[in-house]
């Protein structure tokens, strides 16, 4: 990550741009929010576009990556897409939104929000623990198909193969459907669509300086 002490480099659209972040007007504006205005934002790498979460002080962490936005959401999925191949004006309209999304995550933990107190269908450490048994049962009926194939029993080891793919499905479409219709996400969601242009004043992209 090319970081300097105005901010980070990019290539957006193939041309070079420097992204700086202007974090005591974010803290201004959490502050009008109600927020406490203890929040930390993070130049990250990778792919995801964006991420929240609170640290064992818990203070509220906010990852932004330079490199890649969210083209689209695809539900559970958020596309990300490389900078370099995106136009100034789309870059700048989803980083934010990337930014206004995540920020809503803080202020929901922090009860600001209608949905603060409202649960997902699943709690995420239920949905982890369907995941770990998933995963000892695939094991189990990997042997099992093994051993199966080992003594040329076909069908049976069919059968057991396509238990384990169902399975597998029906736990995506509920990690999916979890995810979709949490009222945290949902929320999270609409504010980025519709209040984006609120922190317009906290990201600015412009040319970097001659070396």
């Amino acid at each position: 990550m090319q970081q300097t002490e105005q901010g980070v480099r990019v290539r957006i659209g193939g041309a070079p741009c420097l992204l700086t972040l202007e974090i005591e007007r974010l803290q201004e504006r959490m502050v009008a929010l109600g927020h406490s205005g203890q929040v930390r934002v993070e130049w990250t790498a990778g792919i995801n576009p964006g991420e929240y979460f609170q640290d064992e002080t818990g203070k509220d962490i906010v990852c932004l990556n330079p490199y890649f936005i969210v083209l689209m959401r695809l539900g559970l999925f958020p596309l990300p897409w490389p900078a370099a191949f995106c136009p100034a004006p789309l870059y700048r309209k989803r980083l934010l939104q990337t930014l206004a999304h995540e920020l809503r995550h803080a202020q929901q933990t922090a009860g600001l929000t209608d949905v603060s107190e409202k649960a997902p269908w699943l709690s995420y450490e239920i949905l982890r623990n369907i995941g770990r048994g998933y995963i000892a049962v695939a094991l189990v009926g990997a042997l099992a198909i093994q051993w199966l194939l080992a003594r040329e029993l076909l069908l049976p080891a069919v059968i057991v193969g396509s238990v384990l793919i169902v399975l597998a499905l029906v736990y995506i479409v509920l990690a999916y459907l979890n995810y979709h219709l949490d009222p945290m996400e949902v929320d999270a969601r609409a504010y980025e669509r519709s209040n984006w242009q609120e922190w317009e004043e906290c990201l600015q992209l412009k040319s970097p300086p001659n070396p």
